[in-house]
């Protein structure tokens, strides 16, 4: 048992140093690509999705090498992090989720708030995620997996409610995008924390949450930021594992029993006897 107690720890050393690497190549990243400080926060939201739109690889399962990280981006429920994305490509089984992965990280690395957004269709599933960065005060959308930022007609940049209030900028935004123009999505519907991820599950924990705080508190619910990385996250589960594991086995070898006083047994001889029946 102690084995695997130190097994755990080492996957947990390993995901920790990955997890590290992966804010170093983005913080790097970063820096060479939006220019820093001395450009605006709406420069560097524009830097960030042209180079997501233009840069980061495509993929299919079976071109992915090494083995391992194959095996990796087809196994990992939370998917790729923006390291991971940057070394190896988008995840195969769509784009728009590991461009703004990588968006959102660029953003964070220099100090501007951001965060993923999903698109749902008319029954609550996610179709497309696109970025809300914090720019001027504003929530703003832009979609780094097509490259380009939401308008209002005076040439600012657009929030959801613009969208919503206006429906004529979202058409002109998307004019002659097939996969926008389909209708399958747009921003009527749209949620900060994919609610339909595990099936049954998700939707019963949000119906309780909606129950005790309001639909529109829980539509403002943020994912948890250790999604985005998922090597942070499988550091911190193993450290876990591992110390009820250490913990399972000594109490399993008796190193948790609690002594018995000295002398406990002779303190009450009356009573004794008359639990046995004499």
């Amino acid at each position: 048992m102690r084995w695997s107690c130190a097994l755990l720890a080492l996957i947990g050393v390993a995901q920790l140093s990955a997890y590290r690497a992966d804010r170093v190549l983005v913080a790097r990243t970063a820096r060479q690509v939006l220019g820093g400080p001395e450009t605006t926060e709406e420069q560097r939201l524009l830097r960030a999705i042209a180079f997501t739109s233009g840069h980061l690889r495509e993929t299919r399962l079976e071109t992915l090498e090494p083995w391992n990280v194959r095996l990796y981006y087809r196994l990992n429920p939370l998917h790729p992090g923006p390291g991971d994305v940057l070394r190896h490509g988008r995840d195969y089984r769509g784009g728009c989720g590991s461009s703004t992965r990588v968006a959102v990280g660029l953003l964070e690395a220099d100090h501007v708030k951001a965060r993923p957004l999903l698109l749902l269709d008319a029954k609550g599933r996610s179709e497309h995620t696109v970025i809300q960065a914090w720019v001027d005060g504003r929530w703003v959308i832009a979609d780094p997996l097509f490259g380009f930022a939401y308008r209002r007609r005076d040439g600012r940049l657009a929030t959801v409610e613009d969208l919503r209030a206006d429906r004529g900028q979202y058409f002109n935004a998307v004019a002659g995008m097939p996969y926008y123009m389909s209708g399958r999505f747009g921003f009527e519907h749209v949620t900060l924390l994919n609610w339909q991820k595990i099936p049954v599950v998700l939707p019963a924990v949000r119906a309780v949450l909606a129950a005790v705080i309001g639909d529109d508190a829980v539509d403002h619910l943020v994912r948890p930021r250790i999604w985005m990385w998922p090597q942070m996250f499988y550091a911190l589960a193993s450290v876990g594992l591992s110390v009820l594991a250490l913990l399972g086995s000594m109490a399993a070898s008796g190193e948790f029993q609690v002594g018995v006083p000295a002398g406990s047994t002779s303190e009450h001889p009356a009573s004794a006897r008359r639990a046995s029946g004499s």
